[in-house]
């Protein structure tokens, strides 16, 4: 069926006007220490460069940790709460003293840096030298201050990429690069391709406030084979400012971003526009009442839900597709793109509060589709990761489709889909389509037929696959291929294949040409079997994994045996404690600040709709109960208030819809679950000038249970929230009760 192209419900950015300066609430260091994996330093909303301090003796995978002591350098590209080491790109080291590459590290104290995302600064105490930074969508500003009368050197390592020991069995980390020195002596421009978490071009345009004294080409590290270092010495007095630009697409690019971010600005104007920008953005989605602790929460949840997906076209919209080649995006061409993380919910919170920004994720993942094959699964740059499993760029897809996005034609979006799901398994083994179809399940080893196949998270990957074959149904449906649909609705419907009655839990199964028994022994809150080295679930167990049936809830209920007894499993599945823990070992002032609620790990992606399945099964006062304990534990608004990775903001996201109410339990139904608030009042910026007020009436220490809920004064009487209806907005008003409130499932 030929759809006809209509733009999204995106056109213009909307904002609540406040003269609150909502910025000040934001603390970048929440989440650097532990699993959060964040970074404190400056960075745009969306922007392509993020200026930050790399610390420590070891590699960590946002370059900071704030138990640190030492600060190595200053690097231009960073990732917001991931669990591998990546970016890191064109590090800074100012210094006074004698160039010796293995102590250029500095001491800092904590108490001399300033972090929020408009401007970072520290003061390094290895000559007593300050170091600031703010930020444009593509420019990197430096601005160094040495003491008086000190040598004024900066080290410039344009091979500097964040890698742990063990990515060297990659080969050379930098194959190729290139290098031109300004003729006037104040400027560094070039480009590399590096070998990282992914394969990936980066071109640079360095820019200082004044001619050189000195520059000194220094010898390629061996192990990074290419790539172009520098020691640069300067004269003269006051404060040395560096801009550092960045492309994708060519050293060209890089120097016209740098022209068109700074022609007429300083220091002081590209910082001043960096907090406007993140005003208006946080505006959209405002923390009206609140205590301090929750708008500091709030508030940096929304900055980290937006550092990412990141810019990846020029000022004149050219990018480099996933085919090594250059063109030009109509709605700019994101990358950074957690997919297996932020499907859940960070994508679905972007259509509510950025909209403007859906179309350019959508053409994104399309024309990554397009130039490489297959949908991606954890988009960096220009090429995929392949990390984790399923494919979930098509629940994004279709999550905005149904939401309104019909700028793209749906014939071949959903053609991308299933090739994306049948035709890339020599590519990526953890996709082997051939394993899936023989045996309407991956088993935990090959069969006889099952070409490609890898080892590990069988049952995870199984459930996964069966999800994305719905979004794909449902799509078809929506867009009138009835034919298509049928098909992957039966591929949908695999999960029943590894649900096992008699236990009740989803678990691993032989090929069928070897019988398709179960895997023994089985232990449900262990993630593999003792002795194997794969494990069968990703990052979780049996516990967690066999309510990965987001697709349909009610019918693995019935598997369960029922409503009652699904409700009576979930009741347990909270109560269990974990494998090895000691009874007291989560808690610290008797919060359970690692997340874990039972055999319920919030610090990981695959329980976070698990909170809400017993709303979805009729219970909404437990899951009120759940959504208290999560919201208050593990968001704290502390450098360790993160029980895990943000993820490239899904754990921001689901902060911030479990603040308001309501959370998409399924991301492409088109609605929310209805949960409980945590504040009384918080308001969303809609587009066309229409606000949404969420307020939750009686809220208290014991009135955390909802007992009535109504829109716009019509009393909601369903379980869920439709996004059409929020959207139109008006006043959602929860009324609290101290007593438990909870009804029948349909």
């Amino acid at each position: 069926m030929k759809q006809t192209i209509q733009p999204g419900p995106d056109a213009g950015a909307h904002t609540m006007e406040t003269a609150e300066d909502l910025v000040r609430w934001i603390d970048p260091l929440i989440g650097s220490v532990g699993e959060g994996n964040t970074f404190p330093g400056s960075c745009y909303p969306f922007g392509l460069v993020q200026a930050s301090p790399d610390t420590g003796e070891s590699v960590t995978c946002s370059g900071y940790k704030h138990t640190d002591t030492t600060i190595r350098g200053f690097s231009q590209t960073h990732l917001n709460g991931t669990g591998c080491p990546a970016m890191g790109d064109i590090l800074l080291m100012p210094f006074t003293g004698a160039f010796d590459e293995t102590a250029l590290a500095s001491p800092f104290r904590k108490e001399t840096q300033v972090c929020a995302p408009d401007g970072y600064a520290v003061t390094l105490e290895n000559g007593g030298i300050r170091a600031e930074a703010t930020t444009s969508p593509r420019v990197a500003w430096w601005r160094f201050t040495w003491p008086a009368g000190a040598p004024k050197r900066l080290y410039v390592d344009a091979a500097a990429m964040l890698m742990r020991p063990w990515d060297l069995k990659l080969g050379l980390r930098v194959p190729e690069s290139s290098c031109t020195l300004a003729a006037d002596r104040t400027g560094i421009a070039g480009g590399k391709r590096a070998r990282g978490w992914t394969l990936y071009r980066l071109f640079y345009d360095i820019v200082f406030d004044r001619p050189w004294a000195d520059i000194r080409r220094l010898a390629s590290d061996a192990f990074d084979g290419a790539g172009d270092r520098f020691v640069v010495e300067f004269d003269g007095d006051g404060p040395v400012t560096v801009q550092v630009a960045l492309s994708t697409v060519s050293e060209d690019g890089a120097r016209q971003n740098r022209e068109a971010e700074t022609r007429g600005a300083t220091f002081e104007s590209v910082r001043a526009a960096n907090r406007a920008a993140w005003n208006s953005l946080l505006s959209r989605a405002r923390l009206v009442k609140g205590t301090d602790g929750q708008k500091t929460s709030w508030y940096t949840a929304l900055y980290h839900l937006c550092i990412q997906p990141n810019v990846q076209t020029d000022v004149d919209g050219r990018y480099r597709t996933a085919d090594d080649c250059i063109a030009t995006a109509q709605r700019g061409h994101y990358s950074t793109l957690s997919l297996w993380d932020t499907f859940r919910a960070a994508h679905p919170l972007y259509t509510l509060i950025a909209p403007e920004r859906v179309g350019g994720f959508v053409d994104s993942l399309l024309s990554f589709g397009r130039h490489h094959g297959h949908l991606p699964m954890w988009a960096m740059w220009a090429d995929d990761t392949h990390d984790m499993i399923g494919i979930h760029s098509i629940p994004v897809l279709v999550d905005a489709w149904a939401k309104g996005w019909r700028h793209f034609d749906a014939s071949s979006a959903l053609t991308l889909m299933v090739q994306s799901m049948i035709g890339n398994d020599g590519e990526n083994p953890v996709n082997c389509w051939n394993a899936y179809w023989e045996n309407g399940y991956f088993p935990y080893f090959p069969g006889v037929f099952d070409r490609h196949l890898q080892p590990g998270a069988s049952v995870s990957r199984t459930l996964e696959f069966a999800y994305d074959w719905w979004c794909i149904a449902h799509f078809a449906e929506q867009t009138g291929n009835a034919k298509t649909a049928a098909e992957a609705r039966k591929y949908a419907g695999y999960w029943k294949n590894v649900f096992d009655e008699k236990t009740g839990f989803a678990r691993a199964r032989a090929p069928k040409t070897s019988g398709g028994g179960w895997r023994e022994p089985f232990d449900p809150r262990a993630g593999r079997v003792p002795g194997e080295f794969w494990p069968d679930y990703t990052e979780a167990n049996a516990w967690i994994y066999t309510w990965f049936v987001l697709q349909d809830p009610f019918g693995l209920a019935e598997a369960m045996g029922g409503r009652e007894k699904a409700l009576a499993k979930l009741d347990e599945f909270f109560a269990t404690p974990r494998l090895g823990a000691k009874p007291t070992s989560a808690e610290r002032d008797g919060r359970f600040t690692d997340g874990w609620i039972g055999q319920y790990w919030h610090g990981n992606e695959p329980s976070h709709h698990i909170a809400y399945f017993p709303a979805v099964l009729g219970r909404p006062s437990r899951t009120a109960e759940l959504v208290r304990d999560i919201c208050r534990d593990c968001y704290l608004p502390a450098p360790d208030g993160l029980c895990g990775n943000d993820d490239c903001g899904q754990m921001s996201a689901w902060y911030l819809f479990s603040m308001m109410g309501f959370y998409p339990f399924n991301p492409c139904d088109g609605g929310y679950v209805i949960g409980a608030p945590q504040a009384e009042e918080m308001c969303l910026a809609l587009p066309g000038g229409r606000t949404l007020s969420i307020r939750a009436e009686g809220l208290s220490e014991t009135a955390k249970y909802v007992r009535r809920v109504t829109l716009n004064g019509s009393r909601v009487m369903a379980r869920a929230l439709s996004h059409e209806a929020l959207l139109r907005g008006g006043e959602l008003v929860f009324e609290m009760t101290d007593a438990p409130v909870d009804f029948a499932a349909d």
